[in-house]
């Protein structure tokens, strides 16, 4: 599915720049972005995030940003920011969240907030500053609360839970990231969970419970080959 995927969006990147439509280029570059983002090749989903993001800059308020549920350049941003922080170019992800974070206050959309403190909570998880993600998953929270939006509440709890494991509270933290699993599982969303099951299998190992922890890595890993996602498999190794 994510070879048609990628295809399909090339084709409709094509098209895009034939007829110099530039929404159409910001939506293709987003979703080539996105795709390439979950099957860990980084380095060309943030090439295709940053093309994405520099048509938005050139343009500005003449892209028909009311055909995207999501703001398209708050969504490529906050999307691009684990990729960055892999690519060992934290400072450029933490930019991109400042300026995400920036526009969301002057736009005032709640699913582009929600999105922008998932992508902090995301990089600052993989920079292991556990007091960053306290505050964006509390932020997080907060949002869905005040919201409903759904999509967030899975998130905000398994970021809550990885604080928690982190800060010697193995047991609650296990509760709250299984939480937010089955909360996401629930939506039919299944995307980022294999790095979800690797949190649990942390939190599993860190309270001595070694075999639950091996079980939960197997799921992991069949999880990774069932729906193809690799997009941060590779910080659960070793």
């Amino acid at each position: 599915e994510y070879r048609e995927a990628v295809a399909l969006s090339q084709r409709v990147h094509s098209l895009a720049l034939t007829a110099g439509d530039p929404t159409l280029e910001v939506h293709a570059s987003g979703l080539l972005g996105v795709t390439y983002a979950v099957q860990g090749q980084h380095d060309l989903a943030v090439q295709w995030f940053e093309r994405g993001i520099a048509v938005c800059e050139r343009h500005g308020d003449a892209l028909a940003r009311t055909l995207f549920l999501l703001d398209p350049e708050i969504s490529m941003r906050a999307n691009a920011g684990g990729g960055l922080v892999m690519l060992g170019r934290a400072d450029q992800a933490r930019e991109y969240l400042r300026l995400s974070l920036a526009r969301c206050d002057r736009i005032g959309q709640p699913i582009a907030r929600m999105v922008a403190l998932w992508g902090g909570c995301t990089i600052h998880m993989l920079l292991d500053d556990v007091d960053a993600v306290d505050r964006y998953s509390g932020e997080l929270g907060k949002l869905v609360e005040a919201t409903g939006l759904r999509q967030g509440l899975g998130p905000g709890l398994w970021m809550r839970g990885w604080v928690e494991m982190r800060r010697g509270k193995h047991e609650e933290g296990y509760a709250h990231i299984m939480e937010g699993l089955a909360s996401h599982e629930k939506l039919g969303m299944h995307g980022g969970l294999p790095i979800v099951l690797g949190f649990a299998a942390e939190a599993l190992a860190r309270a001595g419970r070694a075999k639950e922890a091996e079980q939960k890595c197997v799921e992991s890993l069949e999880l990774v080959e069932r729906i193809g996602e690799r997009g941060m498999h590779d910080t659960k190794r070793g």
